[in-house]
C-alpha cells in the first residue's frame, strides 16, 4: 500500500515544481528566488517572448504594405490594360483612315 502511495504522490511532487515560474510579458514576482540556472532560463524565455511580439508586429506591418502594394498593382494594371485598349482602337482608327486616304 506505501509503495501505490508514492507512485501518486511522485508526479504529483515533481509536475507541481514544474509550474510556471510567471508568464511570459508578466514583471518579475518581487520575491522571485531561483538559482542561476533557472533565472537565465526565465530571463532567456522573456528575451525571447519580447523579440517573438516584435517579429510578429513586424509581419502584421508587411503583410499591411504587401496587400497595399497588390492593391496598387491590380489598378496599375486596370489603367495598363485600358490604355492598352485604347491604343489598339486608335491604331485600327488610324490603319483604317490610311487606307481610305490612299484609295
Amino acid at each position: 500500500m506505501n509503495q501505490n502511495l508514492l507512485y501518486f504522490i511522485a508526479p504529483v511532487v515533481l509536475f507541481s515544481s514544474c509550474a510556471t515560474i510567471y508568464k511570459c510579458g508578466e514583471p518579475q514576482p518581487e520575491k522571485f528566488r531561483a538559482n542561476k540556472r533557472i533565472t537565465a532560463v526565465v530571463e532567456e524565455r522573456d528575451s525571447l517572448c519580447t523579440t517573438l511580439a516584435s517579429e510578429q508586429a513586424e509581419s502584421a506591418r508587411l503583410a499591411a504594405s504587401l496587400n497595399a502594394e497588390q492593391q496598387a498593382k491590380a489598378s496599375l494594371q486596370g489603367e495598363y490594360d485600358m490604355l492598352k485598349s485604347e491604343s489598339s482602337k486608335t491604331a485600327d482608327q488610324l490603319s483604317s483612315e490610311l487606307q481610305n486616304k490612299s484609295r
